[in-house]
Order: structure tokens, then C-alpha cells, then sequence
């Protein structure tokens, strides 16, 4: 699974894939400082191939978009 959002709200989000049993390749954010978050590493683009993603932005306007 990849989570969508690297910030405050995504670390809250990994936690609880983690304890649901979920396992996480990577985040996915636009911002091009973030290089890792907890133990992940932060990818700047989708993936070509087909993924499991979750949204794990925090701020509703910007998950809404």
C-alpha cells in the first residue's frame, strides 16, 4: 500500500495500517524536500503500475481536490 500525504496526518495514518496489518511500500507527496518519513521512503510521482493507495492528507480542501 502506498499512503498519499507526508505529513502529520499520514505518520497518524501508517500507524494505524500498521497495527490493522497493512503493509507500506512508500509515501507519495509532491513536496520534493521530503526523502523519508518514519521508515518510508517518499516517491515524488505515482507509480507507473497498478498500486494500493490511501489518501492520507490531513487538510479536507486538499483531499477533497
Amino acid at each position: 500500500m502506498y499512503l498519499y500525504g507526508a505529513s502529520g496526518h499520514g505518520k497518524v495514518v501508517a500507524e494505524v495500517a500498521e497495527e490493522c496489518g497493512y503493509n507500506i511500500e512508500a509515501y507519495i507527496d509532491e513536496n520534493p524536500l521530503k526523502e523519508k518519513v518514519l521508515s518510508y521512503p517518499v516517491l515524488h510521482k505515482i507509480p507507473p503500475h497498478e498500486i494500493e493507495i490511501l489518501i492520507s492528507i490531513g487538510n479536507n480542501r486538499v483531499r477533497k481536490k
